[in-house]
């Protein structure tokens, strides 16, 4: 989420490869992209990219604009996009928590991602900004820097919500094969005479259904 202009789109980019359309102009994004990308631990999440937030909007554009946010709703984590270098980058960053109080969603977890720093002259800036604000990392989008630094931030701060499981499945179930790669991390399987061997990293509640098969 973030202000339009604030570099979403080009952060999607260096996230995921996406190829989402960028320009230096408003609106650019006017439907989520969503992509699936694994992080450095191997662990896959998908990150949605959002339309861009802006102060004082008709009523009813800010209604349309509330229903592309659904993902900002159900999201684990929030990843706040800010453009450090604009010189009204606090008023920016008011408007977008303005936006984040009202869908009721402020209090998510949220990594600041304060984008642009390649643009930024006064680097006091952000590191005044990092004092104040928790789990914030500067990046450049466009340079691709600080991406590692933010992935490891985001690895860090997802809920766990998932186990490992080693177990031998019964030669006939491939249906749970399919349930474990489609739900989460599949590490091996192994088509043995007793049956099929499973390790996977899988949510709580897809591991207990093929545990307990």
């Amino acid at each position: 989420v973030g202000y339009t202009n604030a570099g979403k789109s080009t952060l999607m980019n260096a996230l995921t490869h996406a190829g989402a359309v960028t320009h230096d102009s408003l609106f650019t994004t006017l439907d989520s992209l969503s992509r699936k990308t694994p992080l450095p631990n191997n662990r896959e999440v998908v990150f949605s990219d959002t339309v861009g937030f802006m102060h004082a909007l008709p009523h009813g554009l800010i209604e349309a604009f509330k229903a592309t946010l659904e993902e900002v709703a159900e999201a684990d984590l929030l990843l706040h996009v800010l453009d450090i270098s604009h010189p009204n980058f606090r008023n920016l960053y008011q408007a977008v928590n303005a936006v984040l109080e009202e869908l009721k969603v402020l209090g998510k977890p949220t990594v600041m991602v304060l984008n642009k720093t390649d643009q930024l002259e006064d680097v006091s800036r952000l590191k005044e900004f990092q004092r104040m604000t928790p789990h914030a990392v500067g990046i450049s989008a466009l340079k691709g820097e600080g991406i590692g630094e933010l992935l490891l931030m985001v690895e860090a701060m997802l809920p766990e919500g998932t186990v490992e499981i080693d177990v031998l499945l019964d030669p006939k179930r491939i249906d749970l094969v399919h349930l474990a790669h489609s739900q989460g991390q599949v590490h091996e399987v192994k088509f043995l005479a007793k049956g099929i061997r499973l390790k996977a990293a899988l949510p709580v509640k897809t591991a207990g259904a093929i545990t307990h098969q």
